[in-house]
């Protein structure tokens, strides 16, 4: 397996994950944010993140959409990808 970083910009909810998403109809990266807000927390994770920073023992894992890269898909770790958008993005926060 393969280790990159990747910035932040390129990365998008994995709108296929059952577990998560598999109730939805349409799969907009606003309906998941709503989904994971109301359904899985990720409030807590961000609190957490502003308080001790990422935690890079535990990556998240994403997929390439192409072969030549950009976006990528966040296979494990949505509920932290919108815990990071919650923390830079102020018009997502309200």
């Amino acid at each position: 397996m393969e280790h990159l970083s990747v910035r932040f910009e390129d990365l998008e909810f994995d709108f296929q994950n059952p577990r998560l998403f598999g109730h939805l109809t349409q799969r907009t990266a606003k309906e998941c944010a709503e989904t994971l807000l109301e359904e899985h927390d990720p409030i807590n994770i961000a609190r957490a993140m502003a308080s001790f920073g990422y935690f890079a023992n535990e990556p998240m894992i994403v997929l390439a959409s192409s072969d030549s890269g950009p976006p990528y898909s966040v296979l494990e770790g949505n509920r932290r990808l919108l815990a990071i958008r919650l923390l830079l993005q102020s018009d997502l926060r309200e």
